[in-house]
């Protein structure tokens, strides 16, 4: 068992299978946010403990990093204390790249609202340039117009900043995080660009935002059910294709320090990590970094760092790795199989198969690997893996005081996507001439074309309501599995998964009434309401 919390220097990417494993802390701020603190720059009173600007490269070197991005603020109500600070910041960011050993990701914090006050989200804005380009990037570049202000004309803008951004700083990406918290802002997955947002913050010092049942971690704040990770992908709510990233969000110029809860915020855990998967020889660097974001090579722990190993088979055969998209005949068989070096095996407590249809255990084999497999036709939309781990062990006994009311760790693997082609029936060829049937001016007798299906919509009832702050948490049962989607007279919308008794939280603030909108499995559709709040 490998301890990197105290190495003096980075991991340096431990390989297995053949690939390179690289941890790093993609969300972290400094005293350049005006929410945030620094021993050397901003607010660090005698109560806080802040790391320095001048000494945050060495000190993540320190911690076994091999990349880390800083992300202040840079607009709505906490943006950056001033221009200097938030350029200083990026400056000795820059500053810091070491291609081949330890990379730094200049950035931003951003958030968008929409005039009619509907919130989008909050995101990280990272950038992939060079050096010599990205040490003149300012706060005003990282806003999208210029100026403080978060509200934007509508979704496609945020398409259009980012298009300009590229053009001017090279690669970057714009990662939500804490998409399901109710605050301070959840992710409206509807407003959405896979080219820029190809993964998801899944886990930091907010909590989990994997789904709303989430029992590991759960969300200081929320969730917000339309805001989760598995609202984004599954099928039936906005079906996207996303990788997994962890993060800590700290805020005292501490990037991976997952083991200590924040030295200037109240935060309630320490936060996660991001691990990038790399085939080894692949040299370490911003680009390279880039593209295994971009290709769903990545996943998210909450702060362990441990190499697995995801092998993809189609009827025995390698089909390819994390985050991969697969089509499949029916009758094909995939097996998803995971491994991890020989000296954490025993810190592994359970692997959970975690698909759009099920949660199921996967058990150890004789070649020590966890395999679950299916026949194509049975096989869900998507799936990723789930390791819990036990932290005590990975630890070395000495503890993590993170936060969290256990001892045990967690890793998420990016999903992998399943299509199933539609079973060819063959050609019915030639059937051959038939004959004049002449028209004998009579009608045809079709016979009884039987039920007509179901043709009843679902009928909400039991509708109760319970203020949260902000926030309601809207209770209702429909008298047959039904999803449904409660929207708010501002605008603001939840929804809820299949089944007959629903429960969702979202903010309501400034809303006087809801109306709830239930569709059943053969499309019927009925409304209720509207309610008052």
């Amino acid at each position: 068992m490998l301890l990197f919390l105290w190495l003096g220097s980075a991991f340096a990417g431990e390989v297995h299978e053949g690939n390179h494993y690289y941890f790093g802390d993609l969300h972290a701020h400094t005293g350049a946010s005006s929410d945030g603190g620094s021993s050397d720059l901003g607010a660090c009173d005698a109560s806080q403990t802040c790391g320095a600007v001048s000494e945050v490269v060495a000190a993540t070197r320190a911690e076994g990093l091999d990349f880390f991005a800083i992300t202040d603020h840079a607009n709505g109500g906490r943006a950056s204390s001033s221009d200097e600070d938030f350029e200083t910041v990026i400056q000795a960011v820059v500053a810091g790249n070491d291609p081949g050993s330890f990379i730094t990701i200049p950035g931003a914090e951003v958030f968008f609202t929409l005039a009619d006050r509907t919130r989008l989200g909050h995101k990280d804005l990272l950038l992939f340039g060079d050096d010599e380009t990205l040490t003149a990037f300012t706060r005003s570049d990282a806003q999208h117009d210029g100026a403080e202000n978060k509200e934007i004309s509508s979704c496609e803008a945020i398409d259009g900043y980012m298009t300009d951004i590229q053009a001017t700083w090279g690669d970057a990406l714009l990662i939500p995080h804490h998409p399901a918290a109710v605050q301070p802002m959840p992710t409206d997955w509807s407003c959405h660009f896979p080219a820029w947002s190809p993964a998801v913050e899944l886990y930091s010092s907010h909590g989990n935002s994997r789904s709303y049942d989430a029992t590991y971690d759960p969300l200081g704040r929320g969730p917000n059910l339309s805001g989760t990770v598995h609202a984004a992908l599954n099928p039936d709510t906005h079906a996207l294709t996303l990788g997994f990233l962890g993060g800590t969000d700290s805020h005292d110029t501490s990037p991976g320090t997952t083991c200590t809860l924040d030295g200037v915020r109240s935060q309630n855990y320490g936060g996660g990590l991001t691990a990038v998967v790399m085939p080894e020889g692949e040299s370490l660097s911003r680009a390279a970094i880039h593209s295994a974001i971009a290709e769903r090579r990545t996943y998210a722990t909450s702060g362990v760092r441990i190499p697995v190993d995801l092998q993809v088979r189609v009827d025995g055969e390698a089909a390819g790795g994390l985050g991969e998209a697969l089509t499949l005949t029916p009758d094909q068989t995939v097996s998803l199989s995971v491994g991890v070096p020989e000296g954490y095996r025993d810190e592994i407590q359970s692997v959970t198969l975690v698909s759009s249809d099920a949660e199921v255990a996967i058990a150890v084999d004789a070649d020590q690997r966890w395999t679950w497999s299916a026949v194509a036709s049975d096989a869900p939309g998507w799936a990723y893996v789930m390791l819990v781990v036990d932290g005590e062990a990975h630890y070395d006994g000495v503890g993590c005081e993170d936060g969290g009311d256990s001892a045990e760790e967690r890793i998420w693997l990016s999903p992998n996507w399943f299509e199933v082609e539609a079973e060819d029936t063959g050609d019915p060829g030639d059937t051959g001439d038939t004959g004049d049937t002449g028209d004998t001016g009579e009608p045809v007798d079709t016979g009884d074309t039987g039920d007509p299906g179901d043709i009843t919509p679902p009928v909400v009832s039991d509708v109760t309501k319970d203020q949260r702050g902000p926030s309601h948490r809207i209770g209702f049962n429909t008298d047959e599995p039904a999803t449904a989607e409660i929207c708010t007279d501002r605008g603001r919308c939840a929804s809820s998964e299949l089944g007959t008794e629903h429960s969702v939280i979202f903010l309501t603030i400034l809303s006087s009434n809801f109306t709830i909108t239930a569709t059943d499995e053969a499309g019927n559709i009925s409304s209720a309401g509207p309610f008052d709040l």
